[in-house]
């Protein structure tokens, strides 16, 4: 058996290296796939778990429910059913500027966000007046107070 040279064991040397490096690469994206599944489903119980808190909410607050039930009607609120609708579509608005943001931020894929947003336009929309909308509007990004007035403007 004859003995390998340096210049031979450098070769053999470079092609392992060359293997190490692109298997690392195929775990780099692998890793980095499983990363974005994990932070999407974060995001996903994030908003789950805010819709779910606004629904307990309603559902066990009787003064709640009944300016809801009074809004649909299209009965007379109180101010204070007002205000109780007020801070709790604040709250849904909350939730929507969250998902936008994260959907701008690259960390929500499209399909999740399409449907998070028609809900939210579905349900936001017809409950909360555009005049509303407009007082309350500057306390949100531009981007998504530009993005909700084109949904406005859609309905």
């Amino acid at each position: 058996m004859r003995k390998l040279e340096l210049n031979q064991w450098a070769a053999i040397s470079e092609i392992v290296a060359s293997v190490g490096v692109i298997v690392s690469i195929f775990f780099l994206a692998y890793s980095i796939r499983e990363n974005t599944v994990v932070i999407q489903s974060t995001n996903d119980n994030f908003l789950y778990e805010l819709e779910m808190a606004r629904g307990r909410d309603i559902s066990s607050s009787p003064s709640l429910a009944t300016a809801y039930t009074k809004f649909a009607r299209g009965e007379v609120l109180s101010d204070v059913e007002k205000t109780q609708l007020l801070y709790d579509n604040l709250h849904a608005l909350s939730a929507w500027e969250i998902a936008f943001v994260r959907h701008r931020d690259g960390v929500y894929s499209e399909e999740r966000w399409k449907a998070w947003n028609q809900s939210f336009q579905a349900t936001l929309l017809d409950r909360f007046p555009k005049q509303s909308w407009e007082e309350v509007s500057q306390w949100y990004q531009d981007d998504f107070r530009s993005h909700v007035n084109a949904a406005y403007a859609e309905k």
